[in-house]
């Protein structure tokens, strides 16, 4: 992990330095809205908490375009969820670096800092993460590197979730997707994270957690007209190994 982060560092510098001096830069923006409205009303389940979400937000960024490829990006994530209280607002600062370069037929995609997960473009199930977590932890604090290909795509990302403290523990997860056509209808995938667990100042043990998706994929949508139609047949599969009470991984299913 620490590999991966100093390679990508030392990418980031190379690319500072390859903008140069004589790049003049132009004020840019951008700004996101959505609303979710999720009515969770259950009969008898224990599985989630009967209730409805009902919320907005809004994500306005400004900042620095240098050419046509690097962006250095300022603003707030702001979330209001309905019937919470007039002043109950939360929110969270966006401050990020972007990088959007072509490179023959690839395409290369860069962001660093505490950006939006729309940044994204895996096609995670809900497996990995659910609607609701994807609405009200919508952002990344830590890298993504994306590759575009005409028949290919590609990604890695870190999420730095917890900062090593007295009662927080150290959490990061690393995160892939990638999906290519091995013919005009159909596509081979997977999804995969890796998720850290590790100790804090008041209690002590690592557990990683691995989940993995391969998949292929069958598109039907260009050969019946406007319409969409796609089937997707995977396999799940977990892996945890808790290095002080096991230390070794376990599958499950």
């Amino acid at each position: 992990m620490k590999r991966l982060l100093t390679l990508i560092s030392l990418l980031l510098t190379a690319v500072h330095l390859h903008a140069g001096s004589n790049d003049k830069g132009r004020a840019t923006y951008d700004i996101g809205f959505e609303m979710n409205f999720d009515n969770r009303e259950y009969y008898k389940s224990d599985f989630s908490t009967s209730m409805t979400i009902f919320a907005a937000r809004l994500t306005p960024s400004i900042g620095l375009a240098l050419g046509k490829e690097h962006k250095v990006m300022v603003g707030v994530d702001a979330v209001k969820d309905f019937g919470s209280g007039k002043d109950n607002v939360r929110g969270e600062t966006l401050i990020y670096y972007s990088l959007d370069k072509q490179i023959n037929d690839t395409g290369l995609e860069l962001y660093a800092g505490i950006f939006p997960w729309k940044a994204s473009e895996g096609t995670y199930s809900q497996a990995f993460f659910s609607d609701s977590l994807r609405f009200y932890d919508s952002n990344l604090e830590g890298l993504l590197l994306k590759f575009h290909r005409p028949k290919a795509y590609f990604e890695l990302g870190c999420d730095w979730m917890g900062q090593y403290g007295d009662n927080r523990r150290e959490r990061f997860m690393v995160f892939s997707s990638g999906e290519g056509k091995v013919a005009p209808c159909l596509s081979l995938g997977y999804d995969g994270y890796m998720y850290h667990f590790a100790s804090s100042e008041q209690v002590k043990g690592v557990v990683d957690n691995i989940l993995l998706n391969p998949y292929v994929s069958l598109d039907l949508g260009d050969r019946i007209g406007p319409h969409t139609f796609s089937v997707r047949l995977g396999w799940l599969q977990a892996l945890q190994n808790d290095r002080r009470n096991v230390g070794r991984y376990v599958q499950y299913l």
